[in-house]
C-alpha cells in the first residue's frame, strides 16, 4: 500500500513543474522591444537612483570628425556614461536614440522641434565646457553638423556642431579671467581657466534631466513607442499576438495535463479505498 502516497507525490510533483514552466514563459509586453527603446507601453521616466556626475572626461577619447548623417552619435567608452535620471537618459543613451527618437531628421521621432533645439543646445554646452577644460574644441564634434541628405537639409551655419564650437571659440578666444566672462558662460570660463571639468557636471545633469521630460512626453504622445515606423510596429504587434497565442496554447496544456492527473490520481485513491 505504500506505493501510492508516492505515486501520487509523484504526479504532483509533474502538475507542479509545468506551473512553473508556465509561470517562467515570457510575457508578450515584454517580447518585441528594440534596441534603444522602451518596452511597449512602460511609461518614462522610471527611476534610477544610481546617476553619476563624472567630473573628468579625461577617460573619453576627443573626435576627429563630424558625424556625417543625423543618426546615432558616437558613444562614450567609459561605464559613467551608461547611467542617467532615468531609463534611457544617459549620455550615452541619447546619443545612441538621436535620428530615431529624437533630432532634427528623426523620421519617426516624437519629439518637438523645441525640445530638439534644446536637447541641441544643452549638450553643445556640455560638450564645450569638456572641450574648453581640456583646451581642444574636438569634443564638439560627438554632434553632427552639416546633414548630407535624409529628408531635409540642415546647413553648416546654425547646426549643433556650429553652435557647440561658437561656444568653444567665444570662451577660448577672450576669457583669461573670471572677470572678462559673460555672466551666462561662468561655467565654461571656470572650466577653460582651472582646465577642469568639475564646472561641467551641472550642465551634464541639466541635459540628462531635460532629456528624460521631453521623452516621458515623446513616449506619452507615442502611445509608448517613440520612434518606431509603421512596419516596425505592424512586425512588433504581430510577434506580441505569436507570443500570447503561444502563452494561451501552453496554459490549456497545463490545464489539460492538471486534469488528467488528477483524475488518475481520483482512480487510484478509489481503488486503494475499495475493501
Amino acid at each position: 500500500m505504500k506505493k501510492w502516497p508516492v505515486l501520487i507525490a509523484a504526479l504532483l510533483l509533474a502538475v507542479a513543474g509545468g506551473l512553473k514552466l508556465l509561470g517562467h514563459k515570457t510575457s508578450p509586453e515584454d517580447a518585441g522591444s528594440l534596441p534603444g527603446q522602451e518596452p511597449a507601453g512602460v511609461s518614462l521616466p522610471g527611476a534610477n537612483t544610481q546617476y553619476y556626475i563624472p567630473e573628468e572626461f579625461s577617460a573619453v577619447p576627443s573626435r576627429s570628425g563630424v558625424p556625417s548623417t543625423y543618426g546615432a552619435l558616437p558613444t562614450i567608452k567609459n561605464k559613467l556614461y551608461d547611467s542617467g535620471p532615468c531609463k534611457g537618459g544617459s549620455l550615452n543613451e541619447i546619443f545612441s536614440a538621436h535620428g530615431r527618437i529624437w533630432g532634427y531628421l528623426a523620421p519617426y521621432g516624437s519629439f518637438l522641434n523645441a525640445d530638439n533645439a534644446e536637447m541641441y543646445e544643452l549638450l553643445g554646452r556640455y560638450l564645450a565646457c569638456v572641450g574648453l577644460a581640456n583646451r581642444t574644441p574636438s569634443f564638439c564634434d560627438y554632434l553632427p553638423g552639416e546633414s548630407r541628405g535624409g529628408m531635409a537639409a540642415v546647413s553648416r551655419a546654425g547646426s549643433p556642431n556650429d553652435k557647440c564650437l561658437a561656444y568653444y571659440l567665444g570662451v577660448s578666444s577672450g576669457s583669461g579671467t573670471a572677470e572678462a566672462c559673460p555672466g551666462d558662460h561662468r561655467g565654461l570660463c571656470s572650466a577653460f581657466i582651472s582646465r577642469s571639468e568639475a564646472s561641467c557636471s551641472a550642465l551634464l545633469a541639466k541635459a540628462g534631466a531635460s532629456y528624460c521630460a521631453y521623452l516621458a512626453k515623446a513616449q506619452k504622445r507615442a502611445g509608448g513607442y517613440a520612434g518606431f515606423s509603421p512596419e516596425e510596429l505592424k512586425a512588433l504587434f504581430k510577434k506580441q499576438e505569436e507570443d500570447r497565442a503561444a502563452l494561451e496554447k501552453l496554459r490549456l496544456e497545463n490545464e489539460r495535463t492538471t486534469e488528467e492527473i488528477n483524475e488518475r490520481v481520483r482512480r487510484m485513491m478509489g481503488k486503494q479505498t475499495t475493501p
